[in-house]
């Protein structure tokens, strides 16, 4: 598989990961209180972290080196500041997804008039 769709599909499984780690959270929210709407709290947590992970991918990608040779060291390995900069731009995209599925959850629960 190419390298650009397999990034994508890496960001993609990242935010599944984290949406069902908000979904478990959100039942056991909805165990403790009956009123509580599980996409609503869902589509919350996923908003507030998708500000958090915005945050943190903007901070990581400030490193990107812009010249092409500061990437690679003398032995041909990516420098700390290009492979936090590739770490910032997967966090980043990871963020479009996970605010594309908070949407989704909060579109889910003005459909059902909960």
């Amino acid at each position: 598989m190419p390298g650009r769709y397999q990034f994508i599909l890496e960001a993609i499984a990242i935010s599944s990961v984290i949406v069902v780690v908000d979904l478990l959270f959100a039942l056991l929210i909805l165990i403790g209180l009956a009123g509580a709407s599980l996409f609503l709290v869902v589509s919350n947590a996923l908003t507030i972290e998708f500000g958090a992970m915005l945050i943190i991918g903007g901070c990581l990608m400030a490193r990107q080196p812009l010249v092409d040779e500061k990437r690679y060291d003398s032995a041909g390995k990516p420098t700390a500041a290009w492979r936090f900069a590739l770490l910032g731009k997967q966090v980043l995209l990871s963020s479009i997804f996970l605010l594309l599925f908070g949407l989704l959850f909060a579109l889910a629960q003005v459909g059902l008039g909960i």
